[in-house]
């Protein structure tokens, strides 16, 4: 192998399982989907149904799930098509660097066809399937199997409830069945982009190496093939390749004819931040990682892994990557022309200066372009599905509700439009302070405007809606949204009178009142995620102890039990002198709603020392 090639196959790797952990979130946005419509198709009491209501919802049932597998298909055969053409070209490049000669991109239409063709031998006994005729099976399966779950509960008589319960086991194992698929199915794609390159330019070639992932995962037949040379063909016995069972995450290489041979032999090459030279054949991926630079390290496993790593305190028995992080295919790309441009163009990599420090600035309503109700909810899913695939999501719900992870209601237009024109702010203050998006929108019948938890956004689209009525009409550009709010405050800090009940009163237009809600909620969401990664939160949601649950709920008690009086008086609302979590968020929307000089004194300290905090 060339000097260069495996360290950049390797980085590259690990860029795949990211960019297929990515699609396993689709595939499980789906699935969850199925939950919700069992839920609503199941409302009352089932001793009450006919037998002709229970055929028909099962009929309505078995074609909603027909719809969630078909579009797990569809989804999953677009990525593989748009993946391994990418795929190809990378390797190409990757390829005619390591051997100096330029190789050819292999023909665009063979490449296409992988996805439902070209067939991985992953289990002995049983024929072959392609990656497409896999994820085909597993819908048909799983279909099958939904029915039989509902079936066997009208059969035994069991509650809605307990119907939905068996239900939520079912997508659960459907979703783990369906991630390992799509892992394997990724790394499938990525050799076949590889074989096929290789078989482009098979007259500079004497064959392809197996290079498997060296660690406390690698299976027998990974390890016994690792290093082994095998002929370019299409005969499975001749010229087996990855992967070779379920999870496998091995790869090839080229092995260049003997004028073409740049490589020291009985080594792999590498270049980490000390520039070219070879390492050991057995190199393992802890070693191997220790000798990458530190940003990579620190993209691999995150700040505070990194840290530990390079002290000696974070052994690797494994290949891991940063808790579950994900990537899409431009992320990719962003990520093999930052760790791997120099390799393939020979240039070197400048260090990358460290990125400022976050800041937030209020908008002004005149600034703001609002979307169609289209675009809007098109930004609104993306928007939710980004920030439920996020690791430092909780795995728990701290707050009573469903788990509409990843899902967004079917909000009206003029709640659509406006929430969509929040989420630049919602984005800069996740920035701030360095915590998760939010990972689910829903609407809520409850009595309120809005309200917070487990990072999902409740809405009354009713109490909501009022505030922007007709910011969605064709053709206005969201004027009435602009138009000037009615009985605005003046209170100040030291007036006596006239505190007016919600911050929201201090904004200009009807659409910033809108936004002042919005970014009070977020406030909540700041509070029960700063400082609290999903460890330290499995640690305290064990007690079971409700109060002080997070690190600034603790601080802003403590404040609160020995501040009361005053931070009641300087509040910005009288909604905010009704408990602690109200006064932060009140002044939380009042801080960053352009609206600083009516804060709390304590409350500006408290949450500027948390802006400086955030990434230390």
């Amino acid at each position: 192998m060339s000097d260069d090639l495996f360290d950049t196959l390797t980085r590259h790797q690990i860029f795949i399982q990211r960019l297929a952990g990515g699609q396993v979130n689709q595939a499980g946005i789906e699935l969850e989907k199925l939950i919700s419509e069992v839920e609503r198709k199941l409302q009352g009491d089932l001793t009450e149904f006919q037998q002709f209501r229970y055929q028909r919802i099962l009929d309505d049932l078995k074609l909603y799930a027909a719809e969630v597998y078909r579009e797990i298909g569809v989804s999953t055969e677009d990525f593989a098509n748009d993946f391994i053409q990418y795929e190809s070209e990378f390797s190409t490049a990757a390829f005619s660097q390591a051997t100096g000669v330029d190789f050819d991109l292999p023909n665009p239409v063979q490449l296409r066809s992988a996805y439902l063709t070209d067939v991985m031998a992953l289990q002995p006994g049983r024929s072959a399937k392609s990656f497409g005729q896999l994820i085909s099976s597993f819908g048909q399966q799983a279909q099958g199997q939904f029915l039989q779950v509902l079936r066997d509960g009208f059969a035994l008589g069991r509650t809605s409830p307990q119907i939905v319960n068996d239900i939520k086991d079912h997508v659960s194992l459907k979703k783990d069945q369906v991630k390992t698929l799509i892992r394997t199915g990724t790394n499938h794609l990525a050799v076949e982009a590889r074989n096929e390159t290789l078989k482009e330019n098979a007259d500079i070639l004497e064959g392809y190496q197996w290079v498997a992932t060296l660690d406390s995962r690698t299976t027998f037949i990974c390890m016994s093939r690792d290093g082994l040379i095998y002929p370019i063909s299409d005969n499975p016995e001749r010229s087996p390749k990855p992967p070779a069972h379920f999870g496998c995450r091995s790869t090839i290489v080229p092995k260049v004819k003997k004028e073409f041979e740049l490589d020291v032999e009985g080594q792999r090459g590498a270049v980490g931040s000390s520039g070219r030279g070879v390492v050991s054949a057995k190199l393992n991926y802890e070693q191997w990682l220790r000798k990458q630079s530190k940003e990579f390290q620190v993209e691999v496993l995150g700040k505070e892994r990194q840290r530990l790593f390079a002290q000696q305190r974070l052994p690797l028995s494994r290949f891991i990557d940063s808790d579950g992080r994900t990537l899409t295919l431009q992320e990719l790309r962003d990520r093999d022309i930052t760790f791997n441009q120099t390799t393939i163009q020979q240039a070197i990599r400048p260090t990358l200066p460290d990125p400022e420090a976050p800041t937030f600035t209020f908008r002004p309503t005149s600034e703001i372009k609002f979307k169609t109700p289209k675009e809007a909810r098109k930004r609104l899913k993306a928007y939710v599905e980004e920030g439920n695939a996020d690791p430092r999501q909780y795995s728990d719900t701290r707050f009573s509700g469903k788990k509409n992870w990843g899902s967004v209601s079917r909000f009206d237009d003029d709640n659509a439009v406006a929430l969509e024109a929040c989420l630049e702010d919602l984005d800069g203050l996740s920035r701030l302070f360095n915590i998760p998006k939010l990972r689910a929108m829903q609407t809520t019948q409850r009595r309120v405007n809005a309200s917070m938890g487990d990072a999902t956004l409740s809405i009354s689209q009713k109490n909501m809606g009022r505030k922007v009525s007709g910011i969605a009409m064709e053709g206005t550009d969201g004027n009435r949204g602009r138009m000037l709010a009615t009985n605005r405050s003046a209170w100040n800090q030291g007036d006596a009178e006239n505190k007016p009940w919600s911050v929201a009163s201090y904004q200009e237009t009807r659409f910033d009142t809108y936004r002042s809600t919005i970014i009070h909620e977020f406030g909540h969401h700041v509070h029960q995620t700063y400082k609290f990664s999903p460890t330290k939160f499995n640690e305290r949601f064990a007690t079971r102890e409700w109060k002080n649950f997070s690190p600034i709920e603790q601080r802003m008690n403590k404040l609160w039990r020995s501040s009361r009086k005053e931070l009641q008086q300087t509040s910005p609302s009288q909604y905010g002198e009704t408990k602690t979590v109200e006064w932060f968020a009140e002044n939380f929307s009042a801080y960053f709603g352009g609206q600083k000089r009516r804060c709390s004194p304590k409350f500006i300290e408290l949450i500027e020392d948390m802006i400086a905090n955030a990434y230390k």
